[in-house]
């Protein structure tokens, strides 16, 4: 079974702690009624530590090794690499283990610490310079996609322009009414109804694209002008401006909480297409909650 490696790298830190209080040389394990720098008894852990401790690779003690009575004594002294690995481990304890520490290790404790403060700002600095340039790299394509956009409504504007202008165009095109002073009605010369196929797929979607254009304008006359030449293409209104209705959820889209059959009223028209293949439905009528009911509502949650 392995000593728990948590409890192994205590112990040994716990020893160059205690090591670096005493002046000169300590002793790694206790014998008898002299302590050393290691808890007595024997365990996984500690058998471990000791190990850790001795090891001249990991050069974490100068050791020196006296027989006493028969047995092995070991003393040692921390390196500068077991002082380094001591306030690597523990940087928020660093000032108070310098404050500790024996006079004759402060020098080398001082040397340790100052060239772990130097290699931490590198590489602090080096994570500043990364992300200035991750922030910079951002910059410039929130810029590049601004930049895009506009250019995307731009050439939507524009596109909208050349419809709004076609569309006047053929409402100047229709015949007046002889008679009816400066405000001259428009006639309503309807447009022959589709024959075959084709011609019912193009007025299809000469209807969806008047429907589109009539909801993106919201100049009264134009989409008064614009409705003229809707309703003589086939199109039809679906609900009035301000009639009751029940909600619908095939006919009627919302941003209110309602309910199939709850009463509601129109705020917008919807629209549908008439053709030799029945009626098709190309915008739903917006509705709204009755106004009384929201009335409630808010006595409701008063």
């Amino acid at each position: 079974m392995e000593a728990d490696r948590s409890e192994v790298s205590q112990l040994v830190l716990g020893a160059l702690e205690t090591a670096l209080q005493q002046e000169g040389e300590s002793r790694l394990v206790p014998q008898g009624k002299k302590k050393g720098l290691l808890p007595g008894g024997a365990s996984r852990a500690k058998s471990e530590a000791v190990h850790q401790c001795l090891d001249a690779k990991l050069r974490l003690f100068v050791v020196r090794e006296v027989v006493e009575g028969g047995k092995t004594a070991y003393f040692v002294v921390p390196t500068p690499e077991g002082i380094e690995k001591l306030f690597t481990q523990r940087p928020a304890q660093r000032g108070e283990l310098l404050e500790k520490c024996a006079n004759s290790y402060k020098e080398a404790v001082k040397d340790v610490v100052h060239r772990l403060a130097e290699s931490e700002l590198r590489q602090v600095v080096a994570q500043q310079t990364q992300l200035a340039n991750r922030a910079a790299e951002l910059r410039e394509s929130v810029a590049r996609m601004a930049s895009e956009q506009l250019d995307a409504i731009r050439r939507t504007k524009e596109d909208l322009d050349r419809q709004a202008a076609d569309l006047r165009q053929l409402i100047d095109e229709q015949p007046k009414t002889p008679g009816d002073g400066g405000d001259v009605a428009r006639t309503t010369r309807r447009i022959e109804p589709p024959r075959t196929d084709g011609d019912i797929d193009f007025q299809r979607d000469l209807c969806r694209e008047l429907v589109f254009a009539w909801q993106d304008t919201a100049e009264p006359d134009t989409r008064a002008a614009l409705e003229r030449v809707m309703l003589n293409s086939g199109l039809a209104q679906v609900g009035e401006v301000g009639a009751a209705v029940a909600f619908d959820g095939r006919e009627h889209r919302t941003e209110s909480d309602l309910l199939p059959g709850q009463p509601a009223v129109v705020v917008e028209p919807g629209w549908q297409y008439r053709s030799p293949r029945g009626l098709l439905l190309i915008a739903q009528a917006v509705v709204a909650a009755p106004a009384h009911r929201t009335e409630v509502n808010d006595v409701a949650h008063a």
